[in-house]
């Protein structure tokens, strides 16, 4: 009896050992699993309208998040190596068109078309941020034929083709950026800074306008 109770107490701790750890285990990645998800869908409500526009914005690498079926969710700029995410903006506190809150972001000006339906669509983006540089750093490289594609949230695409790529002074670019092409009926204008940045006035002195047609 001796021998059989001795070797029978070590077997049960080794039992109740793995199991705990196998519990413990689970729990971990359990947890991994849940902060993972919700770090990963809880960047900003795409819902949300940016009508502020921050000297200083958002840095951080946007993470995966669902907008509507219906509604513009990011643009792929395979020629000049860009793909980002679509923000909705409206009229900021200077009655212009808000700028995206994150540097990586496209904004969707909601007073325009939707890219791809009939009529004139604006974006806009940053060309830089304080540390980094912004989506449409390099939207001036784009050329004449070059084509683009904006998904929607259901997995849905719209591809457009460049017509042309100005550089104006911040004002005419007002009356640009505005402006539809006759003959042109699915019509998307991209918007960024551009020329010489102003330190006094902490801007770029003339902006980049994209003008590109559905197809």
């Amino acid at each position: 009896m001796g021998k059989i109770e001795s070797f029978g107490k070590p077997k049960v701790r080794v039992i109740f050992f793995l199991l705990l750890f196998v519990v413990i285990l689970g729990v971990c990645t359990f947890l991994w699993f849940f902060l993972k998800k919700e770090k990963t869908e809880e960047v900003f409500d795409p819902n949300d309208i940016v009508t502020t526009s921050v000297d200083v914005p958002d840095e951080e690498v946007p993470k995966e998040y669902i907008v509507p079926a219906d509604l513009p969710k990011r643009i792929v700029m395979p020629s000049i190596g860009v793909e980002g995410y679509i923000q909705l903006v409206s009229i900021d506190q200077y009655d212009r068109i808000a700028v995206p809150s994150n540097v990586h972001v496209a904004g969707w000006y909601i007073n325009s078309a939707k890219p791809g339906e009939v009529g004139l669509s604006i974006i806009d983006g940053h060309r830089d941020g304080t540390r980094v540089g912004g989506i449409f750093r390099d939207l001036e490289e784009l050329k004449s034929n070059d084509e683009f594609s904006i998904e929607y949230g259901d997995g849905s695409k719209r591809n457009f083709i460049v017509i042309e790529v100005k550089q104006v002074s911040v004002e005419d670019a007002y009356d640009l950026m505005y402006e539809k092409r006759e003959g042109v009926e699915k019509q998307l204008n991209l918007v960024t800074c551009g020329g010489t940045y102003n330190k006094r006035e902490r801007t770029y002195e003339d902006r980049i306008i994209v003008i590109s047609e559905g197809i």
